[in-house]
């Protein structure tokens, strides 16, 4: 009866299919869009299928708000109902129009995008179904690092660009860099289900999920992973059953950091001068070529702060700066998630943003709250040197949805019911 229940759902249906679908939807077909005061066309497989399926779920997510008259209470609209104003005005004053609305080509991470997002986790607040949908968002990681295994074995059965044929594996994501953020951010559920049930899918899972994130070869996502691994581990040894469940859940992703270590000559990342740790600490000393050059960017960056730091350039305006790398390719994103709103859309939008997310940071205080702690920790560790992509950015404010529905159906002994709006 719950089974027909959970499908009659549309607004289940509607999130469950951005768990399960969205991270797999690729086109064959090129997509062309073109943009005020660029005079070429660009083709995208990856990236406005995902746009243009983001908007028709939100779309429809608002028609569902809007027919269950759902009301706001949680405070935690507060400081999302500023950020989306100030980006809003940032969006107005925005020296391209459908850049500010719609996002730069290639990125799509324009005001609508946060728009649509912000629909999502007022959906995702309402579900009654936390688990079920993050049960379906591991079985798709799974795949998704499966066909990363294949890209890396020589076959790629992903329609792509003819540039990206010299890409390590990217999977259904079209970067590397957005398959390591994917990856890194939904391990920490696969994690708690093992550690939980103590199922051998869960840990195969979580193996598979993990195995997908060595070959993605993504530093920033690597750093937040053992990160987020330590945080768990410490976590799971106040509980004394899990103890075994962990200390196998680490040998297994030794095991499979070794064979990979071995297939590629005794390195995790080859042809990449450096380890982490000397990446670290170049960074530390501000040097210009650390993180592959993401220092640079970084400073370059903060320049335009003091001229733009109420409103900020517009959002995914970056590009527009005339900010050069040290490769001498545009500087289009500021490879930091807090830079880019800061320098994007301006400090009061960060500062609301900030408020925001520490609505979430009590999460780790309960059993199933460290759950969605650990995958907010995750994403945004990695977040520190990477940027928001549409393929992945919309997940994470559905996780955020689902983390303040399930503890706040919980706090409120509402048996599942999980509704903060």
């Amino acid at each position: 009866m719950q089974l027909i229940k959970i499908r009659r759902d549309a607004g289940y249906l509607i999130l469950w299919i951005m768990a399960v679908i969205y991270p797999l939807v690729v086109v064959p077909y090129q997509f062309c869009v073109s943009f005020p005061s660029i005079n070429q066309f660009f083709l995208s497989c990856f990236y406005a299928p995902r746009y243009i399926l983001l908007a028709v779920l939100a779309g429809m997510a608002l028609v569902v708000l809007v027919k269950d008259r759902a009301q706001v209470k949680h405070p935690v609209f507060i400081p999302l109902g500023l950020f989306m104003f100030f980006a809003f005005l940032s969006a107005l004053l925005a020296p391209e129009p459908a850049t500010a609305w719609i996002g730069s080509p290639f990125r799509y991470t324009g005001y609508t995008t946060y728009l649509f997002c912000s629909i999502l986790f007022t959906l995702a607040c309402r579900s009654s179904y936390a688990e079920q949908l993050l049960r379906y968002t591991v079985y798709t990681a799974v795949l998704v690092s499966f066909i990363a295994l294949l890209q890396y074995l020589g076959l790629n059965p992903v329609p792509h660009e003819p540039y990206r044929d010299g890409f390590r594996s990217y999977s259904t994501l079209g970067n590397p860099d957005f398959l390591g953020s994917y990856l890194v951010f939904i391990w920490p559920a696969a994690v708690f289900f093992y550690l939980r049930d103590k199922e051998i899918r869960w840990l195969i899972s979580s193996a598979v999920i993990y195995l997908g994130l060595v070959l993605s070869q993504t530093r920033s996502a690597w750093i937040a992973f053992f990160i987020t691994f330590i945080c768990i581990f410490f976590y799971t040894l106040r509980t004394p059953e899990r103890k075994k469940p962990i200390t196998l859940l680490a040998v297994t992703l030794l095991v499979v950091s070794c064979l990979f270590s071995f297939i590629q000559g005794g390195t995790i990342f080859p042809n990449k001068d450096g380890s982490i740790a000397r990446e670290v600490a170049a960074a530390l000393r501000f040097e210009d070529d650390a993180g592959n050059g993401r220092v640079l960017i970084w400073k370059e960056t903060v320049r335009l702060l003091p001229a733009h730091w109420a409103f900020g350039v517009g959002p995914d305006h970056l590009g527009y700066a005339g900010l050069i790398a040290k490769q001498q390719y545009p500087i289009d994103k500021a490879h930091n998630m807090f830079l880019e709103i800061a320098v994007t859309m301006g400090v009061f939008a960060l500062l609301s943003y900030l408020a925001f997310l520490s609505f979430f940071i009590p999460l780790y205080r309960s059993e199933p709250g460290f759950m969605f702690f650990a995958m907010i920790l995750a994403y945004l560790s990695q977040g520190l040197c990477n940027i928001e992509v549409i393929m992945v950015m919309p997940l994470f404010w559905i996780v955020l949805g689902l983390s303040l529905g399930c503890t706040a159906g919980r706090e409120g002994n509402n048996q599942g019911n999980g509704s903060c709006v």
